[in-house]
């Protein structure tokens, strides 16, 4: 099963990579083969960690290996995909998303995620604002939400006092 995974993986990675950067001047064949070759493809393979080529029929990685080998087990009309030594790899794919999160410059404070009073995040605000007063957003990152949910009165009312007119997120 992980190695269909794989290599359902790798080919879809494969097709995206090339879509985007590759074959602009290739015309495709109504093939059910590709050849990928003149690349440099990590297999995640131990024993073959790095190949030259992969051959591809009906979705299924038949070969992985050398680009002569790959070219010879394909037909004659199959689609040949000249990567030029670019790299390929099986596609990491991460569903679960933090849009916001993706860069690290966007997070201006870290509260304490041991503190066990909410009001006391009040501080950490308060210095980030006079430390960023060219943001709009305000964020920061590091509560526990049970802290949160805990808390005598909403963290809104608790960020509204500090930051009355200055939107502030403070993720988990």
């Amino acid at each position: 099963m992980k190695a269909k995974f794989i290599q359902l993986t790798l080919i879809l990675t494969s097709l995206l990579f090339f879509s985007l950067t590759c074959g602009k001047n290739e015309e495709p064949s109504n093939s059910n083969e590709i050849v990928f070759f003149n690349e440099k493809i990590y297999t995640v393979n131990s024993s073959q960690s790095m190949v030259d080529a992969i051959f591809v029929k009906d979705g299924i990685i038949k070969y992985v290996g050398t680009n002569e080998e790959a070219k010879n087990r394909a037909s004659e009309n199959a689609t040949q995909i000249d990567l030029n030594g670019k790299f390929m790899m099986p596609g990491i794919h991460d569903v679960h998303m933090h849009p916001l999160g993706a860069s690290s410059n966007n997070f201006k404070f870290i509260v304490d995620e041991n503190e066990a009073d909410p009001e006391n995040y009040a501080r950490d605000v308060e210095t980030a604002m006079q430390q960023n007063p060219e943001n709009g957003w305000l964020l920061g990152w590091g509560h526990y939400l049970e802290t949160v949910l805990d808390a005598t009165r909403s963290p809104k009312e608790t960020l509204d006092d500090v930051a009355p007119s200055r939107p502030v997120a403070i993720m988990e």
